[in-house]
């Protein structure tokens, strides 16, 4: 039994372009799709990525739960009549359905041995089987697992070493988040704000200095194991939460008591104190209806706000302009905090259709800055 340990992390992102690449070249090349194994830290996105990858190469994904997989949910063994025995494919894995499909062994390195064993014969190059069954030869793999040093149980076996390409994936700096997914997934702007402002959430405890303590993450150093830590995918449960208060629908010591076991004591408490700034910032429609007389808050924590918000619901030009107009009137927002929004503003540039990123291509306010401040970017 071992573990693999990468000196070069890569990031989400060229995690799924480096997946992507190697795919289109095996198909371009007709040479074999290399098995993947993706590592790192908790909630950091690994399964997620694979979805994105799915989409891109425009494969049915399947997900198989490793830890909890027992051979039988591939199959069962049912006679033929002729004195034998042959497998019956669970129908709802697809694996009989002769097309390529993204495979996902989730959380792979937790697996039985028995499970491990099965799921050998599709790390195969050339003719994969599960089982009994021949599945697609042009199937992606793609396995899963944690940082061994999280002593969550990841080991791989060494013959299976030789069957993957091992890529550690770095976790992403808040900016990254906000870019490539708390905007485009409609992340609550309390928690954007928090995030951007607050970049030590994403920190490795790796990063620590001998002495120094960040009490909102994961920390082998001070053995918090089993304490809820701020992670990309606790800070997305995080937006839902927040997005519940903020609707109405639970009142504020549901909200404490829910981020606690979301994110963590100290991150929670810091999220509130953002809230507060929450209620003093202008609604879109203040802004639409009247942007000089909309309110300006005074305070950076509620400038930092006001951008995020603005990323949720600028949905076109006007809207844009308008917000422009708001948040450049003399004695406001510093022009390095537009510069914050302005920036974000054409980030989700996955999605060229996202409604923030076609006003950007259409607001006559947006460009006159942008060219007046190209200094900034």
């Amino acid at each position: 039994m071992s573990v693999i340990k990468n000196h070069i992390e890569v990031s989400v992102q060229e995690a799924i372009k480096l997946i992507v690449g190697l795919y289109e070249s095996s198909v371009k090349n007709n040479t074999n799709m290399p098995n993947i194994l993706l590592t790192g830290a908790k909630g950091i996105g690994k399964t997620e990525l694979t979805s994105e990858v799915a989409k891109i190469i425009k494969m049915r994904r399947l997900v198989i739960d490793a830890p909890n997989f027992d051979i039988s949910d591939g199959g069962i063994p049912m006679p033929s009549g002729d004195g034998t025995v042959s497998f019956l494919p669970n129908k709802d894995y697809n694996l009989h359905i002769d097309e390529p499909q993204l495979i996902v062994i989730d959380e792979g390195l937790k697996a039985s041995s028995m499970a491990s064993a099965a799921f050998n014969t599709l790390l195969a190059q050339g003719e994969k089987y599960f089982g009994g069954i021949k599945v697609h030869s042009k199937c992606v793999i793609i396995l899963t697992g944690n940082m061994p040093e999280e002593g969550l149980g990841d080991v791989l076996h060494d013959h299976t070493n030789n069957r993957i390409v091992a890529l550690h994936l770095k976790s992403p700096t808040t900016e990254e988040w906000v870019e490539n997914f708390a905007i485009v997934n409609n992340a609550h702007p309390v928690v954007m704000a928090y995030a951007t402002r607050t970049p030590q959430i994403f920190q490795s405890y790796k990063d620590l200095a001998d002495g120094e303590s960040n009490t909102r993450i994961w920390n082998k150093k001070i053995k918090n194991k089993g304490v809820s830590v701020c992670t990309p995918r606790s800070m997305f449960e995080a937006s839902g939460i927040m997005y519940a208060y903020t609707d109405g629908h639970i009142n504020l010591r549901m909200l404490e008591a829910a981020l606690e076991g979301c994110i963590g004591v100290t991150a929670s408490r810091e999220v509130v104190t953002f809230l507060k700034h929450y209620k003093e910032i202008p609604t879109p429609e203040a802004i639409r209806e009247n942007w000089r007389t909309a309110v300006q808050p005074s305070n950076a924590s509620g400038q930092m706000l006001v951008a995020m918000a603005a990323l949720t619901w600028v949905q076109n030009a006007d809207d844009l302009d308008k917000f422009i107009q708001y948040i450049t009137q003399p004695n406001f927002m510093s022009t390095e905090g537009v510069a914050v929004f302005m920036t974000q503003a054409v980030k989700p540039k996955k999605d060229l259709h996202h409604p923030l990123f076609k006003a950007t291509t259409k607001s006559e306010k947006f460009q006159d800055w942008v060219v007046d401040n190209r200094h900034l970017f």
